[in-house]
């Protein structure tokens, strides 16, 4: 997955952030709540297709390749941009494993991106996106990729509504121009068409409320895209729904319409509000049969009637009822195409939407690239049975690490069923999943999250400097000289810092270190400076005589000059309160116990009456801030326990 966030990003460089800055008040991290959802992918392709993916500011763009095969997979990305000029990367996927990329460590940031894939191996390819669109409606979406281009697409959902913005995407791999049609459908069943160019191996964007015009505001719409050559055509959308749950959500187009349509995901659940549109660009009318499949194996059949040249949105909760997790076959007296939009409050704390094409009919295997059981994210697998008699099914978890995991569950007859992949692998865990089933099953995977957005930047402190040293602030009267610190602590305190700010990255987090080489000297003061234009602070240090802890500054912390009792610096009092709610996120993840800062700089320091004590650069902090105190470890867990807790505060 995910986030994110939680991938890979560029370390921020230190020289421009050693220059003295004012200091700044706490602010919460930018970060993206949502949720995504995708169908599984029928089957391993060599090939895979994305006509969305940016590199803006605000947007974080991953590719997810899961590699089922024994051996190692070479794959090449071709990434086309709005000018027409591709950029070509290759990379390694191991053998039973996943991988995941940020794009923009590829083509760089600022751009709009189109992504042609591949393999040397069949593979299967996923694209999750985090966002906060134009700074205002955060969230996350995914796409399986296409396995070809094809001349003609169809999107059942999209509108014009207010406070919602809905985009085509449109990738040309061809090495000639094409010219596309869109024809708009809409509830009056009077379609409107529009026609673009989209120049060679580029990317074309489409807003569809500029596109259609004025007089087409406050519609909902769907779309068919036909084009000269063979292009991939997607449909994103940002939106703040009924002025609650902003987010967005993306979908792949059909490349056929059908007479059935599948959806294992779906509820009623209070918090939730499910919808499913049919797309119906035929001369007839059509009839439709909706069968709800419930958790509890009972069905509910429902039917609707759709206008030609039309598109018709349903509420599920209308049909079905409140409180109800339901899986959806729709079956059409004539071809349409089918989605399922769904918006939410998930477990009242992350907001959003997602939204997925349907399936056209069950299947014995889906491939699943993208999922995360680490911290702010959750994901789930959701099957539908159709069938009259219990499915057994057997997932097949990939892992970074190459080393798969197997466990099977049963589906019962004509229903639903709902799995937290937590539960099966565990915490902390990018997976990919393969699905077998006995019987015919359709299986999605949705997933909720609160992912701090690219550019959420962590700073870490390797504790001490190359020298000791005695300077006065001139703006606080304290002492603010730094030293060597304890025998050999020096380095240890920058190795598990350089591990730190790799693992950091891997979870998407932008870092910057208080130095850049081991025996810098730099005061206090300086290195709080740094700090404060992070999200967080994080000082490194080893007590080689066993002193361990997690520290905080208290409330009410000070620090005073001892010339001049009377001048006393106070820690902000959000700043204990954040760096307190920080410290119990990360100390029993680290086995460590959360504690007040105690000592620091005494020459010329002291600690007024009636105020507990501070150290001098967490008292200094304007951003939430702790200290690590422990005997000399970089073991993998241990570090990892550091990153979860941060992403755990930042998620909350």
């Amino acid at each position: 997955m995910v986030v994110s966030t939680r991938r890979y990003a560029i370390a921020a460089t230190l020289c421009a952030l050693l220059v003295m800055c004012a200091l700044v008040a706490v602010s919460p991290a930018a970060r993206a709540s949502g949720g995504s959802d995708s169908l599984g992918a029928r089957s391993l392709a060599t090939d895979w297709y994305f006509a969305e993916g940016t590199t803006r500011d605000g947007f974080t763009t991953y590719v997810a390749v899961v590699n089922p095969n024994p051996d190692a997979a070479d794959v090449t990305f071709t990434y086309m941009l709005g000018s027409g000029d591709p950029v070509v990367r290759t990379h390694r996927v191991a053998g039973a494993s996943r991988f995941t990329i940020d794009l923009s460590l590829d083509v760089g940031p600022g751009r709009d991106v189109a992504t042609f894939i591949h393999s040397t191996l069949p593979v299967v390819a996923e694209r999750p996106m985090y966002f906060i669109y134009q700074g205002k409606w955060d969230g996350g979406d995914d796409s399986l990729g296409a396995t070809r281009p094809a001349r003609q697409w169809f999107f059942a959902e999209g509108t014009t509504r207010a406070d919602f913005v809905t985009y085509l995407a449109v990738l040309n791999p061809n090495n000639a121009a094409s010219d596309v049609t869109f024809t708009y459908l809409l509830g009056s069943g009077q379609p409107v068409i529009r026609e673009h160019t989209v120049t060679a191996m580029s990317r074309f964007t489409v807003d569809v409320a500029a596109d259609l015009g004025p007089e087409y505001q406050g519609r909902d719409v769907s779309t068919v895209v036909e084009s000269t050559l063979p292009v991939v055509a997607e449909r994103p959308m940002y939106f703040d729904y009924q002025g609650k749950w902003d987010g967005g959500h993306d979908s792949l187009g059909a490349q056929s319409l059908s007479t059935e349509w599948d959806f294992a995901e779906g509820t009623t659940r209070s918090g939730f509000v499910t919808y499913l549109t049919v797309a119906n660009p035929g001369e007839a009318p059509s009839d439709v049969t909706l069968t709800y499949m419930l958790g509890s194996g009972e069905t509910v059949i429902r039917s609707h009637q759709i206008p030609s040249h039309s598109r018709f949105t349903i509420d599920v909760s209308a049909d079905v009822g409140a409180g109800q997790d339901v899986s959806t076959t729709i079956k059409s007296t004539v071809p349409v195409a089918a989605e399922r939009p769904m918006y939410f409050d998930y477990q009242g704390k992350w907001d959003g939407g997602h939204d997925s094409l349907g399936a056209v009919s069950p299947g014995d295997t889906w491939h699943f690239a993208e999922g995360t059981t680490r911290t702010g994210y959750v994901t789930y697998m959701a099957i539908m049975n159709p069938a009259a008699e219990a499915a057994d099914v057997t997932f097949t978890y990939m892992l970074g690490s190459g080393e798969p995991l197997t466990r099977d569950h049963v589906v019962a007859p004509h229903s639903r069923y709902t799995l937290d992949v937590s539960a099966d692998v565990g915490a902390g865990q990018d997976v990919a999943t393969s699905v077998k089933s006995s019987m015919p099953v359709v299986a999605e995977r949705p997933m909720y999250f609160s992912a701090p957005g690219k550019g959420v930047t962590i700073c870490i402190d390797p504790g001490h400097s190359g020298h000791d040293g005695s300077e006065v602030d001139p703006a606080t009267g304290l002492n603010v000289g730094d030293n060597t610190g304890a025998p050999d602590e020096l380095q240890q305190n920058w190795d598990l810092a350089v591990k730190v700010r790799k693992f950091l990255e891997d979870a998407g987090y932008t870092v910057v270190f208080t130095k850049q080489n081991v025996n810098d000297y730099l005061s206090l003061k300086q290195r709080a400076d740094i700090g404060n234009r992070s999200a967080v602070m994080v000082r490194l240090h080893h007590d080689p005589s066993g002193f361990t802890g997690v520290m905080r500054p208290p409330a009410g912390a000070a620090r005073c000059p001892t010339s001049d009792l009377g001048r006393i610096t106070v820690v902000d009092p959000e700043v204990a309160a954040q760096s307190d709610l920080l410290a119990r996120a990360i100390a029993p993840r680290m086995g460590l116990a959360v504690k007040d800062d105690t000592g620091g700089t005494s020459e010329g320091n002291s600690t007024p009456p009636g105020h507990p004590t501070c150290l001098i650069g967490s008292l200094l902090s304007k951003v939430p801030i702790v200290c690590i105190e422990n005997r000399y470890t970089t073991s993998d867990d241990y570090v990892q326990g550091l990153v979860d807790g941060i992403s755990a505060y930042l998620a909350r």
